[in-house]
């Protein structure tokens, strides 16, 4: 009877992320549809700022939604596990101080080397808004330097609120995700929560997290991808990992060089 019960749960779970995947699939589609249609001069009128953000702001809320059962799941999972959940209030906590620490005081403080990496990837979303102009910036157009195909994808986010605080809260949320997943990766390999816990806090420790936290760097993103691919390998979660591996590989940076250079 309890295996019955179990298979009806897992069949209901997994028909409401089917429809939950069927509401927000065309939340995140109707973005690339307006923007390619207004960019490429087919329906001049869609290529204005405030069709894009509001676009933006759809695909935005689409992707929150696609995400809401693995949040809702976590949710779950650190009620039944207190160590579980000291571990996403310290994920929250930290993720939080970094977000502070790589946007006021480098930007604010006019940090020379944070605000010009950090400006390629502004002028660049900016020439893509305004300009008619395939992400280009001040250092080059998009195919020369820092070309990585997932700014096609943090580009409707960042345009949803275009500001330093966005790209800077995409980074270190990115930074910060593998810890929760070491935490289980160590109850997997240690059976036990409390050493798990302390698995998951030496990641905070990590020399990668500690200084790679600001400017906003595209390759940043790829190392915390990559971690996170093998992670769920290692924990068999064949969508997370199929998942963070494209996402590691839409991340790193292809950099032309011609004969001359």
């Amino acid at each position: 009877m309890r295996l019955i019960n179990k298979y009806i749960i897992i069949n209901e779970v997994e028909k409401r992320r089917s429809i939950i995947r069927l509401i927000s699939l065309p939340l995140l589609i109707q973005f690339y549809v307006i923007f390619t249609l207004g960019y490429l001069n087919i329906t001049p009128q869609l290529y204005n700022y405030e069709v894009i953000h509001t676009s933006a702001i759809i695909f935005t809320a689409g992707l929150l939604l696609l995400l809401t059962p693995t949040i809702a799941n976590q949710v779950r999972q650190a009620i039944n596990d207190k160590y579980y959940a000291t571990t996403l209030l310290i994920f929250l906590a930290i993720t939080y101080e970094l977000t502070y620490l790589a946007t006021v005081p480098p930007y604010y403080g006019l940090s020379l080397g944070a605000s010009l990496d950090t400006a390629t990837y502004l002028q660049s979303f900016a020439s893509l808004t305004y300009y008619r102009q395939f992400l280009v910036s001040f250092a080059g157009p998009f195919f020369s330097v820092h070309a990585s195909p997932i700014l096609l994808l943090i580009y409707p986010i960042y345009e949803a609120y275009p500001s330093i605080y966005t790209l800077m809260t995409i980074q270190v949320v990115i930074l910060m995700l593998p810890m929760p997943l070491i935490y289980k990766l160590g109850m997997k390999i240690l059976n036990n929560p409390k050493h798990a816990l302390a698995t998951a806090l030496l990641y905070i420790l990590y020399p990668w997290i500690t200084t790679a936290y600001a400017p906003f760097e595209v390759v940043t993103l790829a190392g915390s991808l990559i971690a996170m691919a093998l992670i769920t390998m290692y924990l068999n979660d064949r969508r997370a990992y199929w998942a963070s591996l494209t996402l590691a590989m839409a991340s790193i940076e292809y950099v032309h060089y011609s004969a001359s250079d």
